[in-house]
């Protein structure tokens, strides 16, 4: 235990612990900044393969084993390439509309499953082995004020799980 005997020492410990302690913290936020920032640029990686048609980019953003949310099963994305391919090429339906069109239509979020249970009332299944640098993209939702007529993509492809494995962003689960 380290006692100090004068009252300016003992301020200007204390401060120096305080302000050690903020740094730590604030380092560790701007982390976590860091990676979900890291986390929605591969997502709106992704949402680009889309309109891009960009099948090959798609197939290696998944991992070899996808986790199915609403199946609840795990899937091998090996021979399966082409009913992938077909996926992507559904997942804009008005093929005229362009990622700004997306943008200026649909919100884009990103949650870590604390955020995505607390915002949805909804508890994730066990089986996705949840990591807490886990993130869920969810785009599929029109931005307030803009009518139904307008949706032009197939929701289901604007909703993922990602996982940062071995340093790179993937795709780990699917709706």
């Amino acid at each position: 235990m380290i006692f100090i005997k004068t009252p300016s020492l003992a301020k200007a410990f204390t401060l120096s612990i305080a302000i050690v302690f903020i740094g730590l913290f604030s380092f560790e936020t701007r982390a976590q900044e860091s990676e979900r920032d890291e986390a929605k640029a591969f997502a709106m990686e992704v949402v680009g393969y889309y309109f891009n048609q960009d099948c090959d980019a798609y197939y290696q953003a998944l991992t070899d084993t996808l986790l199915r949310i609403s199946g609840k099963e795990a899937v091998s994305k090996l021979n399966k390439k082409e009913k992938i391919c077909s996926s992507v090429r559904k997942a804009i339906r008005i093929k005229e509309k362009s990622l700004e069109d997306y943008l200026n239509t649909y919100q884009v979020n990103l949650y870590n499953s604390e955020e995505l249970e607390k915002k949805f009332n909804y508890s994730l299944p066990d089986f996705l082995g949840n990591n807490p640098s886990d993130y869920y993209f969810i785009g599929g939702f029109l931005k307030e004020g803009i009518p139904k007529t307008e949706q032009f993509i197939f929701d289901d492809m604007f909703s993922f799980m990602l996982r940062k494995i071995d340093g790179v962003w993937r795709i780990k689960a699917i709706n």
